[in-house]
């Protein structure tokens, strides 16, 4: 049986920044994708590539941070949306690029990955359709199915008899000669798909019908651009102006909606088409179909060649994992029970915690009061034991990747990439590659320490369910019930996956741009060299190789969190004499606040101030003429050239040491 390092399921846009920042950081390791498509790109895979397919971003909006879409070679320019084939093409020489499109198994698809005693999951692989079934064991697997790689496609009274085309949009491609043959199409669907269906069959003048499923100051300030935003969609797309466009007005708030805006990518106005009387819009259920007609709750037909169907995903995982029950451990959706995470006391102070803090979400939107879910309208059913409207628990994963449980936090040998819904899907593929990778190899401090401290896994599991419960209240007329939907929240998001990293989270030049301009792609470039820039340098110790006993550390620990407490300023003097404020911090940190010496330990490592374990000012080696200190991210670099004046000597503190350094150098850090 082959046994393989690292392991990834799927290969769109996380499949693959897994598989290349894993192979960038241990090219020595033993990798493979498995690909159930013959081609990379998730969505963007070639069998997906329906007529017409655009994403919703523009040129420089949609790439990778360290992969940039060069206009030259992708032949897309700036303002522009970008077309699905560049995007499979863009994917595909990614790959290509960063040596693991070799890497990858196409029409290989899991189907059941089981977790072993000692870690590792054994995969069982489908190898092509009806193919043998082989074993494999992964090391290391990072699940990145995605949210839209099962399409769901309903159950509709009298099909049978229909007697033309039925499919998922997902399947478009493989009907695109509907284009040419029918004469007149119905859409069954209201999401961004449809509304690409609608618009693929319009332009070719084939009369479409398109229906839905009948179915304090800084609140006000933020209310009121939500307000402004929600009515810019309607004013700007003139929907009160005909009334079949009145037909398209949003049900639900913008605030409340996230990742199912959508953008007008279209060549020519799609309204236009609506004016024309090209498309017609029906709000009502599908009652029956009938041969080639579409009977709809109102008692209208449709006469129809084809029935394009937007009716969603199964937004669960298509893997079956074992032994039975771990999906209880893994935080992915099954059926609720008493022992689900979780319990219902903590959500219920969750939700508390929730609503005291943002009160404008204690105002949920009122949804569609007609609206049923579909498998509930008449007409429409499914033999599916599980299907998107089966009642099941939410994602619950920390950080939206990992399993919040006990055991599996020891293991450490799973995660989820790709569980969440946003428009900034290749920045977030770029920082979760790090972030798991790090996980996998036991370099976040967090999770580490909530491995073996029972109150430090107390509160990683408290923060995981807040972040999960956050997104249903957030989000109710997105998918937040369900799994991490959201839109303005993403940089906020990455920043978190930044800083348990331990890299820099605020990466513009000055305050001013923090405040006013955007982050793209190119602000996390170099997020995976920095990091091993950080790791090169090796692990900075804390004590000083000092052997700390238990007594000892604790002192250190009630030290640290002293001075995290205490803030610390500059004198003024100091700033007028052009000494390095950074340098003044700490040494004025370490002297005054914490009555210490210098951040330096008897052997010469490099600490922080907060690390210092001196307590007492003759405790310092006033022998010693060179330091290197540690402040605001820089190594600082300090000589003496004569002895200070005993440190006792309180006169004048601020003077004590500063006055006798020469020589200040501050640099990256580099030790």
């Amino acid at each position: 049986m082959e046994t393989l390092d690292f392991v990834v399921i799927g290969a769109g846009w996380y499949g693959l920044a897994a598989a290349k920042t894993h192979h960038k950081l241990h090219p020595q390791n033993s990798l493979a994708l498995f690909e159930q498509a013959s081609s990379a790109g998730g969505v963007w895979a070639e069998h997906r590539l329906y007529p017409g397919l655009k994403s919703n971003n523009m040129l420089g909006t949609y790439e990778y941070p360290d992969f940039p879409m060069d206009p030259e070679t992708f032949g897309v320019l700036p303002g522009q949306h970008i077309p699905g084939r560049v995007l499979h093409d863009y994917l595909t020489k990614f790959a290509e690029t960063f040596g693991i499109l070799d890497k990858i198994r196409f029409r290989h698809k899991i189907l059941s990955a089981e977790h072993q005693t000692n870690g590792g999951w054994l995969l069982t692989v489908l190898i092509g359709k009806g193919g043998e079934e082989v074993q494999v064991l992964a090391k290391k697997l990072v699940v990145a199915t995605g949210l839209t790689s099962e399409a769901f496609l309903p159950n509709f009274d009298g099909q049978e008899t229909f007697g033309a085309p039925i499919f998922h949009g997902k399947d478009f491609l493989q009907h695109a000669d509907t284009l040419d043959s029918a004469k007149s199409v119905t859409v069954f669907g209201g999401t961004k798909s449809a509304w690409d269906l609608v618009y693929a069959y319009a332009i070719k003048g084939i009369k479409t019908r398109n229906f839905y499923h009948g179915t304090a100051i800084g609140r006000g300030i933020t209310n009121n651009f939500w307000s402004v935003l929600g009515n810019d969609v309607i004013t700007l797309n003139k929907l009160d102006s005909h009334p079949e466009l009145k037909k398209l007005k949003p049900w639900s708030e913008a605030m409340f909606t996230a990742s199912s805006f959508s953008i007008l990518n279209y060549e020519t106005d799609f309204f236009d088409l609506i004016r024309d009387g090209t498309v017609d819009v029906h709000i009502a259920d599908l009652a029956k179909l009938s041969p080639s007609t579409v009977h709809l709750s109102d008692g209208s037909s449709l006469k129809s060649d084809a029935l394009c169907c937007a009716t969603g995903w199964k937004q669960f995982q298509p893997i079956k994992f074992l032994p039975e029950g771990i999906e209880k451990d893994l935080g992915i959706p099954h059926a609720p029970s008493a022992d689900s995470f979780p319990p219902a006391e903590m959500t219920e102070t969750i939700d508390k915690e929730i609503l005291d803090r943002w009160p404008r979400l204690g105002g949920q939107p009122v949804q569609n009061k007609k609206m049923r879910p579909l498998v509930e309208t008449e007409g429409v059913s499914t033999t599916e034991a599980v299907n998107p409207y089966t009642p099941l628990t939410p994602y619950v994963l920390h950080r939206f990747m990992v399993p919040p449980s006990p055991k599996l936090l020891a293991h450490r040998d799973i995660a989820f990439a790709g569980v969440l819904m946003n428009f900034t899907v290749a920045m977030i593929s770029h920082a979760q590659s790090l972030w798991i990778d790090a996980y996998f190899h036991d370099q976040l401090p967090s999770v580490r320490e909530a491995a073996s401290d029972p109150k430090a896994l107390q509160k990683l599991r408290y923060e995981t369910a807040l972040h999960s419960r956050f997104c249903k209240w957030r989000y109710p007329a997105g998918h937040g019930d369900k799994f991490p939907d959201f839109v303005f929240d993403a940089v906020p998001y990455i920043d978190q996956l930044v800083g348990d990293l331990g890299l820099k989270v605020y990466r513009k030049n000055g305050i001013i741009a923090e405040a006013s301009e955007p982050y793209g792609p190119d602000d996390y470039k170099t997020l995976v060299d920095e990091w091993m820039e950080k790791q090169a340098a090796g692990p900075m110790k804390t004590n000083g190789n000092l052997d700390l006993g238990k007594q000892d550390l604790q002192r250190l620990l009630q030290k640290r969190q002293r001075l995290a407490e205490t803030p610390v300023e500059v004198p003024n003097d100091m700033r007028r004499r052009g000494h390095a404020p950074s340098l003044m911090a700490a040494l004025v940190f370490a002297q005054e606040e914490a009555d210490t010496a210098v951040c330096i330990s008897p052997d010469g490592l490099l600490l922080t101030c907060a690390h210092c374990l001196v307590e007492t000012a003759d405790a310092f080696d006033l022998s010693r003429s060179h330091w290197l200190l540690f402040a605001s991210f820089q190594v600082v670099e300090a000589r003496r050239l004569t002895r200070p004046r005993p440190l006792e000597d309180r006169s004048s503190p601020t003077n004590t040491l500063i006055t006798s350094i020469i020589n200040i150098k501050e640099g990256p850090l580099s030790v």
